[in-house]
């Protein structure tokens, strides 16, 4: 075992002790699925022996337990390595409450490593996102899976403000929980990188739309720039066939997005389209009337392929762009087990100084 990088585990109660002594020398990415047993024993000893073989290469770790219980072994480790952390569920449908005792218990691991930089957490664990946020020193990504429909989440952006370091957030879950949180947010100035994943189709035709008044209670993507006017990067993951042609919905938000004065990168992923509709429609961005004064990226993705396009001043033609599709010098991410992935894929990550163009 001394060999191993990389495990995920399924972990039954016969199985903790034995787990606990292994070594792992140079294990960087544990992913760690816990029975609903285990959490019914407060048996010590698995403390003890957890305790005496720490794992020091461990970069990424991601909690999937069963069910919220009260002993949680694993987090009376240190890890002086760990960068990652993600806090999960065995089922997306199981949202149940976490008691203070099981807060306090995350809260407490969370401070004991100012290493961590990333954390994700889902959707039972976002009403517990303000005491874990008090307790990070360094966290610069983050990732929150919205519950459906909870009024708690008008207190997430008051979570948000005790972590100001935080420049790349992900949201994900129903649209409707997402306004829900962008609706009450306050201003981010810090925030470079914006992700959301969108899972119903209508709502977000809806929200391409203007704003019918001030009074209007949704959020509306033309307000972006109002949440975060520093905003660098957007990223979209539209998993769903939109009601309009994908062309139009792409023109719909560089149109929406042009108030974003800093925005130099626009990403659209694992877009629902049929083989003769997934062609990047060149002509109409370059011809397009209004967009992102900076905007320099477009990454066009389907479940295929992944393809990024460059946008430069057109001399030859007064307020047109010229675009050209360049090359990825590095692989892009798979859509792996690994959740975590998304910080990693900031089309900044991928595409170098020096393009090759096709």
């Amino acid at each position: 075992m001394s060999s191993l990088v990389e495990l995920t585990i399924d972990l039954k109660q016969e199985s903790w002790t034995a787990f606990c002594t292994g070594v792992y020398p140079n294990l960087k990415t544990l992913e760690l699925r816990i029975g609903l047993q285990v959490w019914l024993s407060e048996d010590s000893h698995w403390h003890e022996s957890a305790l005496l073989h720490p794992f020091p290469q461990l970069e990424r770790l991601k909690l999937l337990p069963s069910a919220a219980r009260k002993c949680i072994p694993i987090l009376q480790l240190t890890f002086p390595s760990l960068h990652i952390l993600e806090f999960g569920t065995t089922s997306q449908w199981l949202i149940e409450s976490i008691d203070e005792e099981m807060v306090v218990q995350y809260a407490q691991f969370v401070e004991r490593h100012p290493t961590i930089q990333v954390i994700s957490l889902g959707r039972n664990y976002v009403r517990s996102m303000g005491r874990i946020m008090q307790s990070t020193k360094n966290l610069r990504a983050l990732h929150a899976s919205l519950p459906f429909s909870d009024g708690s989440l008008r207190s997430v952006p008051e979570s948000l403000d005790a972590a100001p370091h935080i420049t790349h957030l992900r949201l994900s879950g129903l649209l409707t929980s997402v306004l829900t949180f962008l609706k009450c947010a306050h201003t981010f100035p810090h925030f470079r990188c914006l992700e959301l994943d969108c899972e119903n189709a209508k709502d977000f035709d809806f929200i391409l739309q203007l704003p019918t008044s001030r009074h209007d209670t949704l959020f509306h993507f033309s307000q972006l720039r109002e949440l975060a006017p520093s905003l660098v990067e957007v990223a979209f993951d539209i998993s769903f066939r939109s009601q309009m042609p994908v062309q139009e919905t792409l023109l719909t938000l560089l149109e929406r997005l042009q108030g974003c004065g800093e925005l130099r990168a626009l990403r659209l992923r694992n877009l629902d389209l049929e083989p003769s509709a997934a062609e990047f429609p060149i002509e109409l961005v370059e011809h397009a009337e209004a967009i992102p004064p900076k905007l320099q990226f477009i990454v066009w993705g389907d479940g295929r392929s992944v393809r990024a396009y460059q946008l430069n001043s057109d001399h030859d033609s007064s307020g047109c762009k010229k675009v050209t599709r360049i090359s990825l010098p590095h692989s892009t991410p798979s859509n792996g087990r690994w959740s975590l992935d998304w910080h990693e894929e900031s089309v900044f990550d991928h595409i170098n100084q020096i393009f090759d163009v096709y």
